[in-house]
């Protein structure tokens, strides 16, 4: 009867800390931030591990906080300063900004303020993306064999986590680095392989993959 006891509390631990994790997860895309904006000569690449987009530069670096080790990665953020709004998407660190501080775009700053007022005070907050198309997965150079390396791309909500099912049914989580590529090393065993994606709001969704190193694969999901 002890064991069940110990089972039963351990069983709620465990339930109350994912409570509390969703929840924090929850408000922290909520809240809305105040802070300075600068701006930079930016060409969609950074410190996320995104391809340049020289289609769409309405993108911004966020403060080490906000940048949550690339929780925010590929978030989409409306930005209001003194001259209007802009929309941009998040694809680098600014190490220099203080909390709650952006380094814009210099085509996404100019939305907001003039150019020659330099930096500006602002106000921000995450909001889901006007993606078109499904979710993308970017496997790198490296993956092969028992290394597995991955960035998730075109997600309407940031990304929380990625784990892949092999054709056994065995689930392998992987670990996201600092640099926003999901990793892991280990025996993967046989196809067909599923991937699990869950976003910021711990929205799921499972899609088939098949591994093609170095290639993007577009999945046929979308938070």
């Amino acid at each position: 009867m002890s064991g069940i006891r110990q089972y039963l509390s351990y069983a709620s631990l465990l339930l109350l800390m994912i409570t509390i994790n969703q929840s924090y997860a929850s408000a922290w895309y909520q809240q809305t931030y105040k802070g300075q904006a600068s701006y930079y000569h930016a060409n969609g690449t950074g410190n996320c591990s995104f391809s340049p987009s020289p289609q769409n530069l309405n993108v911004v670096a966020l403060n080490n906080r906000d940048y949550q080790r690339s929780n925010s990665c590929g978030a989409f953020i409306e930005v209001e300063g003194p001259k209007g709004k802009a929309i941009v998407r998040v694809v680098d660190r600014c190490p220099g900004c203080k909390p709650g501080g952006l380094d814009l775009s210099k085509q996404a700053f100019q939305q907001v303020a003039d150019l020659r007022q330099g930096r500006v005070p602002v106000r921000w907050r995450f909001i889901p993306g006007n993606v078109t198309g499904n979710i993308q997965v970017k496997f790198t150079k490296g993956t092969g064999g028992r290394f597995l390396a991955l960035t998730v791309l075109n997600h309407k909500y940031p990304v929380r986590s990625v784990a892949l099912r092999n054709g056994q049914g065995q689930w392998f989580e992987l670990q996201r680095k600092p640099y926003n590529i999901f990793v892991r090393r280990a025996r993967f065993g046989q196809g067909p392989f599923t991937l699990r994606l869950t976003d910021i709001r711990n929205e799921v969704r499972l899609t088939p993959i098949h591994i093609k190193r170095g290639q993007h694969v577009t999945t046929e999901v979308q938070f």
